[in-house]
């Protein structure tokens, strides 16, 4: 079981675990760009030592997606919620299609 003490912790844990496999060409300043917790091929990832209320950290992740917009960037297709700690994901599919599905998608334990 993982035990980040910081999201920032647990984020750069991540990165280095996935950020090879996905896009070795992107750096984390890369992906932490925007005031966000990174956007990465069409996903918004938003991270969370634990995720205690799904909705409140959804409701955050639209308040990004809009700041996307307003800046006049690409706004993501989906949104993934990283609960860092649970050593799980919520994937938020084609969230502005009309589609909306929740998926729980465990990812893998993450050495630190």
């Amino acid at each position: 079981m993982a035990s980040f003490n910081t999201e920032r912790e647990g984020q750069t844990a991540f990165y280095q675990t996935f950020l090879p496999l996905v896009a070795p060409s992107l750096s984390l300043d890369d992906i932490l760009a925007d005031d966000n917790d990174g956007v990465l091929n069409g996903n918004l990832l938003e991270f969370k030592l634990r995720v205690n209320d799904l909705n409140s950290v959804l409701f955050q992740c639209v308040k990004y997606l809009s700041a996307l917009r307003i800046k006049g960037k690409p706004v993501p297709a989906n949104i993934i919620i990283v609960d860092l700690n649970g050593e799980q994901a919520y994937l938020y599919e084609n969230f502005f299609s009309g589609f909306f599905m929740n998926f729980l998608v465990p990812h893998a334990e993450i050495n630190h």
